[in-house]
């Protein structure tokens, strides 16, 4: 068996033995990744987890894997970011840089390893059907709209 795979299978006994649910929100991204196929731009990233944590974390009482704090762009977590690095460290999850006219885009996939983590690691319905959700809601938004959407439903997490 490959250290990697080594690695998620480790990880993933963990997850489960300890029913870590602050492990199952800094999986997030991940669960995320699955859904959406490919997140387009880290501002997304950071928005559309932001949602989703907000209400799993009400919704269900769970601790906070990722603390945001006000951003330019609206609520930005330095951990999420941290973790996106890492997440791909373990090549759970890969970016891509996309360049268009006036700008670099990075996309974010799952991998086949960071898919086999998220298969090993299924989420109570309840999280999937918010993940879901947001999705629907949020994600085909243009991004102007997202961040204003999101700064107008978190005045408190816009930086002054």
């Amino acid at each position: 068996m490959n250290m990697l795979l080594k690695d998620i299978v480790h990880f993933s006994k963990d997850l489960k033995r300890g029913c870590d649910m602050g492990a199952i929100t800094f999986l997030l991204p991940l669960y995320l990744a699955k859904e959406v196929k490919t997140i387009e731009g880290r501002t997304r990233l950071q928005k559309l987890v932001f949602l989703i944590q907000e209400r799993v974390v009400k919704d269900l009482k769970l601790e906070e894997a990722y603390e945001f704090e006000p951003g330019t762009y609206g609520p930005y977590s330095r951990k999420l970011t941290e973790s996106i690095k890492f997440m791909q460290s373990m090549r759970w999850v890969q970016e891509k840089m996309k360049t268009g006219e006036d700008k670099t885009l990075f996309v974010y996939e799952l991998t086949q390893a960071g898919d086999m983590l998220v298969e090993q690691n299924k989420i109570c319905n309840k999280i999937e059907e918010t993940i879901k959700e947001i999705v629907k809601e949020y994600n085909k938004m243009e991004l102007s709209e997202l961040v204003e959407r999101v700064h107008k439903e978190f005045p408190q997490f816009v930086k002054k």
